[in-house]
């Protein structure tokens, strides 16, 4: 028997356990480093997604983070090393928390960003899911289902003024009024009188009808606003007071149609506007979501989690964080103030917007009134017996049709204007009106500015919210979302430091890959993805 064999054995014995204990604390330290690395970038996106950007959270319920850091382009990079600066420091690779010790011999090094998810892209379906339950949060599923009964029930009626308004020819009966009273403007006994050879004045002083005429004919077409005038002050003179309250048309001066005809030209916003208040200057950028080419991110949009999206709720949240021209302050001196009229106008400017509002709305009001007008059999007397005078006049009894709708047209216009005027202030007007909820008469025409300053407003009518929402249904959901980013972006932009603010640059979700190399040899990889999406 040799000795030393048994030393020998147990030599080759320890070597082996001494390899299989050295290879497994290699790999607990492998594991554990991957755990470390996990753990660290999970931090350092929560950490990153943690500065979300307060005002859109904190105005509109909006979470996204800002990639931009309040710049024009998205700063990809900048947010990577920022996730990947949080996961350095708890991986220890540039000194632990606790001390210089990294027991898991961890150096953090290049990640790459593996999809990104801006608040803009898919058209705005993930923006449209947060606005959804943004609307939900603060108002009842009592209240949202009520709001869609009413629309519902408005809707019809809607459609109906709708396609009457595409069925009146304005234009075409005036035309065909205006070449029959000029194939006779030259034959003898002719009252036919030319508005522009009047004095805006009418030769009194300081009358309450010169006196608002006065006051905004500077402000455009001045020719036209003398035309107007003229027609106005003679109506209001003493030689006409028998016909604006008796209702005869005596000469051209009472004409209706002249009378419309002449303040169809002065300017819808000169008419209707408040006296009051004064037009807003305001404007929004030209460089806009809506108006250029959007940043698109790289990742595949998720499914809907549930939420019910509809154009309804979009709505509801535009008429309830933004304000229109009746909750407009004045004497604000930048932005856009007639924000609502903007989803409908899209113009750059307030005037530009209001006006594009009230004409559509004008359209609509006198698609009504003339509706009501024809099923009205005293109001029909009253515009045939007119037609018969007017006709009488211009020397072509012959034209007796022509005025007559003629006649009900300018008289529709009137009415619309006093309703347009009192809807700005407040008001209430119905959609499909009655006797009861018609206003002006058609021998008080010539003095429509004296109708505009009385208060019209029906107890069952709708406010000028809700023109503004049922013209918001014939829009697309896709055009509402571009208006709301185009308003959120604006406020935004307002504010001092943040005037490059671009939401195409906010992200609602972000993927990372982290990388990590543990000495001496080993790498490893730890993807981590963070949203906001519920």
């Amino acid at each position: 028997m040799k000795k030393g064999s048994i030393t020998l054995a147990l030599c080759l014995v320890l070597c082996a356990l001494l390899s299989l204990i050295g290879v497994s604390l290699v790999s607990a330290r492998h594991a554990a480093g991957r755990v470390v690395l996990a753990s660290a970038a999970e931090q350092g996106m929560y950490s990153l997604f943690s500065r979300f950007d307060r005002t859109l959270f904190d105005t509109f319920g909006i979470l996204a983070l800002d990639g931009g850091y309040n710049g024009s382009e998205l700063k990809l990079g900048s947010l990577k090393e920022e996730a990947e600066e949080v996961a350095e420091l708890l991986t220890g690779s540039s000194g632990s928390l606790t001390g210089p010790t990294n027991l898991m011999h961890l150096t953090m090094e290049k990640g790459e960003v593996s999809e990104y998810i801006l608040l803009t892209d898919g058209d705005g379906a993930l923006f449209r899911e947060q606005i959804a339950r943004a609307v939900t949060g603060k108002k009842t599923a009592a209240a949202i289902q009520k709001v869609r009964e009413q629309i519902a029930a408005y809707t019809p009626n809607w459609r109906e003024l709708d396609e009457e308004s595409r069925s009146i020819d304005a234009d075409g009966t005036e035309a065909e009024y205006r070449n029959l009273k000029s194939g006779i403007a030259e034959g003898e006994g002719t009252v036919y009188t030319v508005f522009s050879d009047r004095q805006i004045l009418c030769g009194t002083e300081d009358t309450e009808n010169t006196a608002v005429l006065q006051e905004t004919a500077a402000v455009q077409e001045p020719a036209v606003f003398q035309n107007a005038a003229a027609v106005l002050c003679d109506n209001a003179g003493a030689d006409s007071e028998e016909g604006a309250s008796g209702g005869l048309i005596r000469n051209e001066s009472e004409n209706p149609v002249e009378i419309i005809s002449a303040l169809r030209r002065v300017g819808l916003l000169n008419l209707v506007l408040p006296n009051n208040r004064t037009l807003s200057e305001g404007t929004i950028e030209a460089d806009r979501v809506s108006s250029r080419t959007l940043q698109q991110g790289m990742g595949i949009i998720p499914d809907s989690d549930g939420t019910a999206v509809d154009k309804v709720l979009v709505m509801e949240y535009l008429l309830d964080s933004f304000q229109d021209f009746t909750e407009a302050e004045e004497g604000i001196s930048s932005g856009l103030h007639y924000q609502v009229e903007y989803a409908i106008g899209k113009k750059e400017s307030d005037a530009e917007n209001l006006k594009a509002v009230l004409n559509r709305l004008l359209i609509i009001r006198e698609a009504s009134n003339y509706l009501y007008l024809l099923k009205d059999p005293v109001k029909q007397g009253e515009v045939q017996s007119a037609a018969i005078t007017v006709s009488s006049l211009i020397g072509l009894p012959v034209a007796e049709p022509v005025v007559a709708e003629m006649l009900r047209l300018s008289w529709a216009y009137g009415e619309s204007i006093l309703d347009l005027r009192e809807l700005l202030k407040g008001g209430k007007i119905p959609l499909m009106k009655d006797a009861s909820s018609w206003q002006l008469s058609l021998n008080r025409i010539g003095r429509l500015q004296d109708e505009i300053t009385e208060e019209h407003s029906a107890e069952n009518g709708l406010t000028y919210q809700w023109y503004l929402r049922l013209l918001l249904t014939v829009e697309s959901e896709e055009d509402l979302t571009e208006s709301l980013m185009d308003l959120m972006e604006h406020r935004i932009r307002n504010t001092a430091g943040r005037e490059q603010f671009r939401l195409d640059n906010c992200l609602v979700s972000m993927t990372i890959l982290f990388r990590a190399k543990q000495e001496p040899f080993f790498t490893m990889e730890a993807e981590r993805t963070y949203d906001y999406i519920e």
